[in-house]
């Protein structure tokens, strides 16, 4: 089972997919493992790790583990190498449709 929520984005390390201001459209998932097994390279993803801020950014090169690459797509994102390994664990939804002065876009 899914659900959808509204998310405000706060920064610039998604620009230019999401500028600072900009609302998302996520898919949340009731059992975290259905969602989990969807993911790929290149989802742009909502996640919370242990003792730091949620943060939206980009899948990129998915681990033999299971854990993938993270970057954002603004060039002031800090580099993956400084992000780390993202567990599918962390990840909390999905993000689908960009709303941007009142137009929804799918992301890509």
């Amino acid at each position: 089972m899914f659900g959808w929520r509204l998310l405000k984005i706060n920064g610039h390390s998604m620009s230019p997919s999401l500028e600072n201001g900009d609302y998302a459209i996520m898919r949340v998932a009731v059992f975290p493992s259905r969602l989990h097994a969807k993911l790929k390279e290149g989802d742009i993803v909502f996640f919370k790790r242990r003792d730091e801020n949620a943060m939206v950014k980009r899948l990129t090169k998915k681990q033999p583990n299971g854990d993938f690459n993270i970057m954002g797509d603004g060039p002031l994102s800090a580099p993956s190498i400084d992000l780390g390994l993202l567990s599918p664990k962390d990840i909390k939804g999905k993000l689908f449709f960009r709303i941007h002065e009142s137009k929804i876009s799918k992301l890509k």
